[in-house]
């Protein structure tokens, strides 16, 4: 019976003010047992907090990609579906719509993966 995976993940945009920084974290559940985390300060800073949230989702995806390929390769079955969840209800539109408007057309160039 193949396993499920899924994610959950957040970032407080701004969070450091003297430098405008921002941290991000995310988890990731296989079978309902945490495996993988993670909390990171980030490096960049995001215009918004649309775009933030949409780039931690991003790092979180790649996570997951790489979590189902090494239980590939331990000959793990998995569910090809990995479930992320965010709380940000512009990141799940932006996901959803596939034509983007002028003022997200710069998260498409660098964030087009999710």
């Amino acid at each position: 019976m193949p396993i499920r995976l899924e994610g959950y993940v957040d970032a407080d945009w701004v969070g450091y003010k003297v430098k405008r920084g921002s941290t991000f974290g995310f988890v990731f559940s296989i079978d309902s047992g945490a495996r993988c985390w993670s909390s990171k300060k980030q490096l960049m800073v995001a215009l918004s907090s649309t775009e933030e949230k949409y780039r931690v989702a991003t790092i979180a995806l790649c996570e997951a990609v790489w979590i189902k390929r090494i239980l590939k390769d331990l000959d793990v079955s998995i569910k090809d579906l990995i479930l992320l969840y965010c709380n940000n209800l512009n990141n799940i539109h932006l996901a959803q719509n596939p034509g983007f408007h002028t003022r997200t057309r710069h998260i498409e160039v660098h964030y087009y993966l999710i």
